[in-house]
């Protein structure tokens, strides 16, 4: 089995697939965000209930405006249009800071490179500049889908990997050593109705 992986690839596709990283989070938090919301709805509609008995009009006029509220919440995060907000609000950041001049992954004309070997991933992003480097004890959750890992570890901190980059070791073989390396490893389909705003 390779013990050494290398993905590699340009600039521009390495920064795009930090987009997946939203759907993703969002895929993995959306039933959750579901169960939590619901919840809620369903003690306030419960208070509502309580008011309308006791004839507090203030009260349930208040308890429905808060009802009404977190309804929409709730449908604008199951239906992935937050996330889809936030990537909008993400690929503006981007371009502003690229106008400016002030984007660490403008192209200079090298690919990105990154090389797993010895538990480490290096990540080159420029030959002039030491390479990002992150041991697999930092790591502990990957989110998958059909174009991408995303690699996380403590508060967020993580990387995705384009699996169109991957040059050297198979994908089955990069796989299986990794997996035993995490503590959770999850799975996600991108939608027809997100993959668009990829």
């Amino acid at each position: 089995m390779a013990k050494r992986f290398v993905f590699e690839g340009s600039r521009q596709e390495f920064d795009a697939s930090a987009d997946y990283a939203i759907i993703l989070s969002f895929l993995q938090d959306r039933r959750s965000n579901l169960i939590v919301g619901c919840s809620f709805l369903t003690m306030f509609l419960l208070c509502l209930l309580v008011f309308i008995c006791f004839h507090d009009t203030v009260h349930a006029l208040t308890l429905l405006a808060a009802c009404l509220l977190l309804l929409w919440k709730v449908w604008d995060q199951y239906t992935g249009w937050e996330a889809v907000r936030s990537l909008r609000r993400c690929r503006q950041d981007r371009q502003r800071l690229q106008a400016h001049g002030h984007y660490c992954l403008e192209d200079t004309g090298g690919p990105v490179r990154v090389t797993l070997s010895d538990g480490r991933f290096h990540i080159d992003f420029h030959p002039d500049t030491p390479p990002t480097v992150y041991r697999c004890e930092e790591l502990h959750t990957v989110l998958e889908c059909e174009a991408v890992y995303w690699i996380v570890g403590e508060e967020g901190q993580g990387f995705t990997l384009p699996k169109s980059f991957l040059t050297r070791g198979g994908e089955a073989e990069f796989r299986a050593w990794l997996e035993p390396h995490m503590d959770n490893w999850f799975v996600h389909k991108v939608p027809p109705s997100l993959q668009k705003y990829l």
